[in-house]
């Protein structure tokens, strides 16, 4: 069963694709039947880019609706579309989690991340130093302890803010890149400020560091939240802006994607479903998978990193109200392998 977020329905295409459709809105009938407000579109225009987000570029947006029904409403516009000829994608908008150990609940101060100095050994079964540069982004919670500000996409707004995080979560991830690889130059994209959050955010985040030219690397420590097969789960607007992307001559940068836990919720979600993303699943710090690993199909090419375990993890977060969780899963599997691969 897919995880909705009830009352939000996205749009992916490109940005004149997007314009479009604002023309015609009125014009739908099921725009008129179900007295739908007009959908509001993201846009990068304050945000720094070495690409410009031209009308060829991948766009979304986002409709906010009183009906509850996320999938009829989805499915009655993209039929409307699809009949006008609109290369537009509609799905209903989906919870994503965190892929580490459960998180304490957001308080007025911020966590302490502490890490274990020095690490013991780490590993992963991707090849060493292949990517062909140090800029990384963490696709997350935020970030204390790195570069003054960040990028933040909450609410589907993309604005560059100073940096933050309630959670620890998107902290821990890239510490824990930072201290494997000294080298690694690492810029938050906050998608989350608790221990879940929706696919518009991640979905928006995605494309900015796919397009703006401005990454090497893109790690992503989350994963849709499901229980069973969902097939409209973000798979496929995130690989509609893949091929917007791959159409225009974008050179994508590896994508480095938590697999899941099943301990905090995930079966094996996107991004890591994505066609050329590394899948990352755990080992504990003597080399063993984990018993949190989800289950992945055989087509997937998957990869294997450090993750640690509740035995033995890569340290804490506590919380303001005193709250201690150990830093460990996929999440953190995958920030070593993003670590270890970049040079």
């Amino acid at each position: 069963m897919c995880n909705v977020v009830p009352n939000f329905v996205s749009f992916t295409g490109t940005r004149a694709d997007l314009d479009e459709l604002t023309w015609i809105w009125e014009s739908l009938r099921s725009v008129e039947e179900l007295e739908l407000a007009r959908p509001v579109i993201t846009t990068y225009a304050d945000l720094v880019t070495d690409r410009y987000f031209s009308e060829s570029a991948p766009a979304h947006a986002r409709l906010e609706h009183h009906w509850g029904l996320d999938a009829a409403v989805a499915d009655r516009l993209q039929s409307e579309l699809l009949l006008r000829g609109l290369p537009i994608l509609v799905e209903p908008v989906h919870m994503v989690g965190l892929c580490g150990a459960p998180g304490h609940t957001p308080g007025t101060q911020r966590p302490k991340v502490s890490l274990r100095s020095p690490f013991p050994a780490v590993a992963t079964s991707a090849p060493a130093h292949t990517v062909n540069g140090t800029r990384v982004a963490v696709v997350d919670s935020g970030d204390l302890h790195g570069r003054s500000h960040m990028v933040d996409f909450l609410n589907g707004l993309a604005a560059t803010r100073k940096a933050d995080d309630v959670v620890g979560h998107g902290t821990a991830v890239a510490a824990v890149i930072r201290q494997i690889n000294s080298n690694a130059d690492v810029t938050a994209l906050r998608v989350v400020n608790s221990n879940k959050g929706t696919s518009y955010e991640l979905l928006c985040a995605m494309t900015y560091a796919l397009w703006s030219g401005l990454f090497d690397a893109v790690n992503v420590s989350l994963s849709t939240q499901t229980t069973g097969g969902c097939m409209t789960v973000l798979g496929g607007s995130l690989t509609m802006v893949l091929d917007i992307c791959k159409q225009n001559g974008v050179q994508i940068p590896p994508i480095i994607a938590a697999a899941g836990n099943t301990n905090t919720g995930q079966s094996f979600g996107y991004p890591a479903r994505l066609p050329g993303a590394t899948a990352v699943l755990a080992w504990d710090f003597n080399g063993t998978p984990t018993q949190y690993n989800v289950a992945v199909p055989k087509r997937h090419a998957t990869v294997y990193a450090t993750g640690g375990d509740a035995a033995s993890t890569f340290g804490t977060i506590t919380s303001s109200s005193g709250t201690v969780e150990p830093i460990y899963g996929t999440s953190f599997a995958a920030a070593v392998t993003t670590a270890l691969i970049i040079p």
